[in-house]
């Protein structure tokens, strides 16, 4: 009977601590340092009581072993269950009738470079000119906008709205404005507006996950390249991240200073070879019969630091801010990463306009801009926006864009289009889709309350937060 509270205690400790996360205001270690102890206490209680005890437990024994069993059933219900069924946030097509015939429609890459700070920004901040790389997607015919801002300043945030063309306050209404929960925009980008509508349009839907848990995977599409199956993420990693030694083993390396601050990731992150091998797939979809609607999460120049500005690998590093001399790795690291991004992409839409038969859309999208605001990325604890130096701020907003939209489709964008705004443009453009634009507005939210939404309006020297 003893061994049951043992069990109990490493399987659904971090079932119990995931429930309380929403409900906690404070830093994650320090959850644990109240739940840990205490989730020991009471099933050390538990396990006195049960050897005092001269009770005849058999009866519980069946019935905690039949508990068991039916805890398997809802993996499979889960599984089983047709995806048609989920009912989050699923927004309607609202859209005119559209008619086109098959060579009108182009094959369609949406790329996204998480954290891709936009050139003003690289310019007064980190000291780096990224107008030579944007001056070279315009003489191949992109539209690289003059103004670019991100509509959210969190990834999930910001993929939700530009993949939904919508705006996300009908979202914060119904989870609240102090819910932590992702749910409903992680499935807002997995069963999004755009893959459904160009699905309707005869289109193939080709997904590329990433190591980000709002990209990680998408049964909707027809492929996954790789197939999540494919993660070289170990089951047993993921089983001890459930059990009390994952936050054990975090204070105790950090008692014995055994963890370089700047190897602490968030979540397991693609290595170099993994983010070669998806370019090198990204450029054979060219092969494909069309039409195709392909949609790639690229987490760079995004943390950590895997390659060097030739594009030799590095030992991963992810600055945890707020150290001495953090600034100064930042700054070289993420400038790093973009001269190396910034020749891969060059090959990329070199490859895609050169090898497409049908000249393709090709979308180049930051999620939002650097900022320079995570204190300690093992925690994620960030200053508030309202305590940020405009600067900050500024950068955050400030993200890259370039899109090439052949056939005309060049002349209905602007100079301050924001990422919501992107897919009706296409799709006004190649199938009269007749869909409304939405306003080019910014929107603020803190890390641990990403709902809370402030209007941000800015100017380069200056922010308020309304």
């Amino acid at each position: 009977m003893i061994a049951l509270p043992s069990v109990m205690f490493l399987l659904w400790y971090g079932p119990v601590v995931q429930f309380l996360f929403p409900l906690w205001n404070g830093r994650p270690l320090a959850l644990h340092a109240i739940a840990l102890p205490s989730w020991a206490a009471i099933l050390l209680l538990l396990a006195i009581w049960a050897v005092r005890s001269r009770r005849d437990f058999r009866g519980l024994s069946r019935y905690l072993n039949m508990s068991f069993a039916l805890l398997l059933v809802f993996p499979l219900v889960i599984l089983l269950k047709p995806r048609d069924d989920v009912g989050y946030a699923r927004l309607p097509l609202e859209t005119a009738s559209v008619s086109t015939t098959p060579a009108s429609r182009p094959d369609i890459y949406f790329i996204i470079l998480d954290k891709y700070t936009g050139s003003r920004s690289l310019a007064a901040n980190f000291d780096y000119d990224n107008e030579p790389f944007e001056d070279s997607l315009r003489q191949r015919g992109f539209f690289v906008p003059e103004r670019s801002r991100t509509n959210y300043v969190h990834t999930h945030l910001s993929l939700a709205s530009m993949l939904n063309w919508s705006h996300l306050q009908p979202v914060a209404e119904k989870m609240g404005s102090g819910s932590r929960d992702r749910s409903m925009t992680y499935g807002m980008i997995e069963d999004n507006r755009a893959w459904r509508f160009l699905k309707a349009q005869g289109y193939r839907f080709i997904f590329f996950p990433s190591a980000h848990s709002s990209t990680s995977r998408n049964d909707f599409a027809l492929r996954q390249i790789p197939e999540p199956s494919g993660a070289r993420i170990h089951l047993g990693v993921v089983w001890i991240a459930q059990t009390p030694f994952a936050p054990i083993v975090t204070w105790i390396c950090m008692l014995l200073d055994c963890m370089d601050p700047n190897r602490r990731f968030p979540y397991q992150p693609e290595t170099a070879e993994d983010m070669e091998s998806k370019f090198r797939h990204l450029m054979q979809q060219t092969r494909n019969p069309g039409p195709q609607f392909v949609l790639v999460h690229i987490l760079l120049p995004h943390e950590p630091y895997i390659f060097n500005a030739d594009c030799t690998h590095r030992h991963p590093v992810w600055p945890a801010g707020g150290k001495k001399g953090q600034e100064a790795v930042v700054k070289q690291g993420h400038i790093a990463q973009i001269v190396c991004l910034n020749r891969v992409l060059l090959g990329i839409v070199d490859h895609l306009m050169t090898e497409s038969a049908t000249p393709p859309v090709i979308v180049l999208q930051s999620d939002h801009g650097h900022g320079r605001m995570v204190l300690d990325p093992a925690t994620n604890k960030a200053i508030p926006g309202n305590e940020l130096p405009d600067e900050k701020v500024f950068e955050r907003v400030d993200i890259f864009a370039a899109y090439y939209l052949p056939n005309g489709g060049n002349e209905m964008l602007y100079d301050s289009i924001t990422p919501v705004n992107v897919f009706p443009v296409i799709l006004n453009h190649y199938f009269a889709a007749g869909i409304p634009l939405n306003e080019d507005a910014t929107f603020w939210s803190d890390s641990w309350r990403p709902f809370r939404f402030r209007r941000v309006r800015l100017e380069r020297t200056s922010n308020r937060h309304e």
